[in-house]
């Protein structure tokens, strides 16, 4: 987009920003949607979006919220065009309006509380303290999103009430889950490498990276070895992390997060 936008007059650079975010959102949306719980097909505790959304504002600025909007709310009405699909246009358009709002005020509540505690960007991953406050702020942040999207799925019918609390959770789950592990990875990764690497730091992160899939695998997959019950075998990824934080610093500690989220996310799909 920067370079496309390079010559261009400030609207058609804001244009392209817009669109996007709005492309991005609609992809990681339209991905953590196929493992939507039935019958809705709405809520999901896997919901990359919201981090996403909220590092696209922290980067860029208030400004780039249509982009979210209109991402959150195309990634919606796609169900309108399913083969399965039971509700009106109308009903689609209401659902979907109702959710693009939530989603679109959650990240702006909470980059403006992270810029009213002086964390922006740049200090964010910097001290412990700020970690432990960025946590605390997506928790707050998450609750917006979940109770306009659910209401609005119980106004217009697409869901009883009787299910209002278990998809509240789920979204809300889901959206905490997006933004303390998307938007860590994307504010770390915005930088070049922090590390001089060479062959022993290629060879150790290539170890890392083995032993997290092999655990990984073994841990979330289903598999059993010498009678064990790997369900309550999770904990056994937290010294590979560790190792990797303070081996390979921020980007690091973002990049295995990643990849332990997506091996959990395969294996309970599974």
């Amino acid at each position: 987009v920067s370079f496309m936008a390079r010559n261009r007059p400030a609207w058609w650079k804001y244009l392209l920003l817009v669109l996007a975010v709005a492309a991005l959102y609609l992809l990681t949306a339209r991905l953590g949607l196929t493992l939507a719980l039935p019958p809705e097909q709405k809520a999901t505790a896997v919901w990359l979006p919201s981090g996403i959304a909220l590092a696209a504002l922290l980067l860029l600025g208030y400004r780039l919220w249509p982009g979210v909007w209109l991402g959150a709310f195309l990634a919606n009405f796609w169900d309108f065009f399913g083969p399965s699909n039971q509700f009106s246009l109308t009903a689609h358009l209401l659902v979907s309006g109702g959710i693009a709002l939530g989603s679109t005020l959650q990240p702006l509540l909470g980059t403006f509380l992270l810029h009213h505690m002086d964390m922006g960007q740049q200090s964010l991953l910097k001290r412990a303290g700020n970690v432990f406050r960025f946590v605390g702020v997506g928790l707050v942040m998450c609750l917006v999103a979940p109770t306009i999207g659910v209401t609005t799925l119980y106004l217009v019918g697409f869901a009883p009430l009787a299910d209002y609390y278990s998809n509240w959770w789920t979204w809300w789950l889901g959206d905490t889950m997006g933004v303390l592990i998307v938007t860590p990875l994307v504010l770390a990764w915005r930088k070049p490498l922090e590390l001089a690497w060479g062959v022993r730091e290629v060879a150790e992160a290539g170890l890392l990276l083995v032993m997290l899939l092999v655990v990984g695998v073994w841990v979330f997959g289903g598999w059993e070895l010498w009678g064990l019950d790997t369900r309550y075998l999770g904990y056994l990824t937290v010294p590979l992390l560790v190792w990797t934080a303070f081996r390979f610093g921020r980007q690091g500690a973002t990049l295995a997060l990643v990849v332990v989220m997506g091996i959990a996310v395969w294996g309970t799909a599974q």
